[in-house]
């Protein structure tokens, strides 16, 4: 089993306007932890499509984490603008060969910066989403000398609520990967080009 030893630290705050037609949203946490015999899933061997289960001695996980939050609603619109950054670093700190070049490197998958940017606007129950999710390099040796490139990806979300009394049906089209970007979130696994998805959802919002 592993062993985790962590604290966080995180402070919010959060300003609305007079009329409560602008507010803004401010949040930062800072955490660091150190995980003793981590259970990772990891490649049996370099460029190997079979994975296993290992035990990873030590690891220092250490970071911040922030997001600012605006909305706006002038008269029967609203936008919103939801941000979040991650900064990550999470280091192999033992070896059991002095002469291991994984000591103090950045772990193997884990991108060190992280952002996405949710923008959405809203009026006569129609709904329309654009989503931004940029991942920096991420590495796969764990001598950190190869590497997957980072990628930015767009997806975009149209879709309108049908009220009837106490019954929400949401239509909505979802266009993911929006610029058909050729990317890999994990080695030698190649992810959708850009596509679609159709959903149809049903809430009961009444009370019992």
């Amino acid at each position: 089993p592993e062993t985790n030893y962590s604290m966080e630290i995180g402070t919010t705050w959060l300003h609305e306007s007079h009329n409560r037609e602008f507010s803004i949203g401010i949040n930062a946490t800072a955490y660091n932890s150190r995980i003793y015999d981590m259970i990772v899933w990891a490649p049996s061997s370099e460029n190997s499509s079979q994975w296993k289960p290992e035990n990873v001695d030590e690891i220092w996980n250490r970071g911040v984490e922030s997001g600012l939050t605006l909305t706006w609603r002038p008269k029967k619109f609203l936008f919103r603008s939801i941000n979040n950054y991650g900064l990550c670093k999470s280091t192999y700190e033992k070896v059991s060969n002095p002469e291991d070049a994984k000591l103090g490197k950045q772990q193997i998958f884990i991108p060190v910066h992280q952002f996405n940017t949710n923008f959405s606007a809203e009026a006569w129950n129609f709904f329309l989403i654009y989503k931004l999710s940029y991942q920096s390099d991420r590495f796969t040796g764990k001598d950190n000398a190869d590497l997957m490139p980072g990628f930015s990806l767009s997806n975009i979300i149209f879709g309108r609520n049908i009220k009837f009394k106490d019954f929400i049906l949401t239509l909505q089209l979802d266009i993911n990967n929006l610029f058909n970007l050729d990317y890999q979130s994990l080695p030698s696994r190649p992810m959708p080009g850009i596509n679609q998805m159709l959903t149809i959802r049903f809430n009961f919002t009444g009370e019992r």
